[in-house]
């Protein structure tokens, strides 16, 4: 694996209460589709994804735009 490609993931991150809330409305699904949606991030210029691919994503991860967006919503308030 080429160090470019890692993401820091703290092994209590789980127990942070963003995480907490974050699981209690969206089940362990909605944090896996908040790491799926961050790995796609981190392969992106700037870390900065196209609005124009959340279709495409939610397509891939099984979800729909409106939940992805809520996970991310809830993440960072």
């Amino acid at each position: 694996m080429k160090r470019d490609q890692y993401i820091p993931h703290e092994v209590s991150m789980r127990n942070t209460s963003e995480v907490m809330n974050l699981i209690e409305k969206e089940g362990m699904a909605g944090y896996g589709i908040y790491w799926a949606l961050m790995e796609y991030l981190r392969t992106q210029d700037d870390y900065t994804g196209d609005v124009r691919i959340l279709k495409t994503l939610a397509r891939q991860l099984k979800t729909s735009v409106e939940r992805q967006e809520r996970i991310q919503r809830s993440m960072y308030l």
